[in-house]
């Protein structure tokens, strides 16, 4: 009979840690985490050109001021015109206004506000549909405006009549030119030649290689192929991706290849062949990059030399230097947020990816060097990395709340070294959803072995 009942227990408590395990939390290994990052995540935005206001001198002349008073009346007409509500007549005041502010805007005869009144201009007939007179008139009037933001956002009408008037290509040109993505994705979708990113990064890989919002769509994009890996390799989604990238790097357009060439390191390394990878990685490391970008090609560095070097002496002296750089990071980008959910939050306790310098770290260390450390009979320097890399983060914080000093109780009730020193429950290094199936696995193979006695 008991050796019955504690048949039911075993199988009760491996089927709880099996269903915990399934079922709750499921944290990511240190391989996992994103490396990719070629632009800073903010709220996602396309690009509008802002055109800058009036200066004062300007607004309070006479001509500033009739100026101001049409661009005021336009806004509003064009408000009214494109609601939903409106329901257009013969007899409509709106119309007229419309027509009115083109008249007057094309009759200008000064050279001060020549470019505002033109874009005046060009969006009261973009507002009545008249995309070929549009047309016609840009024709006649383009080489008289000066070039600017003004003129800039003129073009992205003229481009919209353009597609509208059958003219698909050149309207994606024009917009190519102005680096207006938002309009190219609407013009593929209307074309039904939208696939989601990659289209985008196909074709700005031909037509607007520097465009500057592409990096963000970037990171988008790969972030995907990333985490989905396995998917994309096998259906040959990343090789694709590679080749744009090499088409982008060399195209004659782009003067910045640089943020092409590391994508296409890392997808060759994600592909599984960081030779490959760390060459071409050799040729944007050549190029001047902002600090973000830098900062990513060293990681990827880091990370190539990790899987390619043989773990001698000298690879060691050149790790210890790479050390003590990412460690410089994770504690140089420590911040108020960071610090609270380190303390407080589940992500660090479940090993999910949350701050990007330590989660290279843990990368790079975890996932790579200890394993090819242990490999290389170096199993006692592998245990002391794998120590740092794990805890090196609560360290960190605490020396970022407290410093040398002790905390205030009133902003903490634990310092990290009360919850860690054994008199407190740890809820840092036991909490992890694998280890405690290994113990109540272990718990029922020694309930077991007693039962056998």
């Amino acid at each position: 009979m008991m050796r019955l009942k504690v048949s039911i227990i075993s199988i009760l408590l491996l089927f709880i840690s099996i269903n915990a395990f399934a079922c709750g939390i499921s944290p990511c290994l240190p391989k996992e985490y994103l490396l990719y990052r070629v632009y800073a995540y903010h709220p996602f935005r396309f690009n509008h050109l802002e055109i800058e206001p009036l200066d004062d001198a300007i607004l309070n002349t006479k001509e500033g001021k009739e100026y101001m008073a049409l661009a005021k009346l336009n806004e509003v007409s064009r408000e009214e015109i494109n609601s939903r509500w409106y329901y257009p007549s013969k007899d409509c005041p709106v119309l007229g206004s419309l027509e009115d502010i083109i008249v007057q805007s094309m009759n200008y005869k000064g050279t001060l506000l020549k470019d505002r009144y033109a874009l005046q201009a060009a969006r009261a007939m973009f507002s009545l549909g008249k995309f070929q007179e549009m047309r016609d008139w840009w024709s006649k009037t383009s080489k008289s405006i000066p070039e600017g933001v003004v003129k800039e956002n003129i073009k992205g009408y003229v481009a919209g009549a353009m597609f509208r008037t059958g003219e698909q290509k050149k309207a994606l040109e024009y917009y190519a030119k102005i680096e207006d993505l938002e309009s190219i994705i609407y013009c593929m979708k209307n074309m039904g030649t939208y696939d989601g990113d990659f289209s985008v990064l196909e074709y700005a890989a031909i037509h607007c290689p520097d465009n500057r919002y592409l990096p963000e769509i970037m990171q988008r994009y790969f972030k995907k192929v990333e985490v989905y890996s396995g998917f994309h390799i096998e259906n040959g989604n990343v090789e694709r991706c590679y080749q744009i990238c090499m088409k982008a790097a060399n195209n004659p357009l782009c003067k910045n290849p640089d943020k092409w060439l590391y994508t296409a390191a890392f997808l060759k390394n994600l592909m599984g062949q960081p030779y490959v990878a760390s060459n071409i990685l050799a040729r944007a490391e050549k190029l001047k990059s902002d600090d973000l970008l830098a900062e990513s090609k060293r990681y990827l560095r880091i990370l190539l030399d990790a899987q390619i070097f043989t773990y001698n002496k000298a690879y060691e002296h050149k790790l210890l230097g790479e050390l003590q750089w990412m460690d410089k990071q994770v504690k140089s980008h420590m911040c108020d947020s960071v610090a609270d959910e380190t303390l407080w939050g589940w992500t660090l306790k479940n090993n999910y990816s949350y701050f990007y310098w330590n989660d290279m770290f843990k990368k790079i260390v975890l996932g790579t060097v200890v394993p090819r450390m242990i490999e290389a009979g170096k199993t006692p320097l592998a245990l002391l990395l794998a120590n740092y890399a794990d805890n090196r983060l609560l360290f960190v914080v605490e020396r970022y709340l407290y410093g040398d000093k002790s905390p205030d109780p009133d902003d903490y009730d634990l310092t990290i070294t009360e919850i860690r020193d054994g008199s407190k429950f740890n809820m840092f290094d036991y909490l992890h959803t694998l280890i405690i199936v290994y113990l109540l696995i272990f718990t029922i193979f020694i309930l077991n072995i007693l039962l056998l006695y």
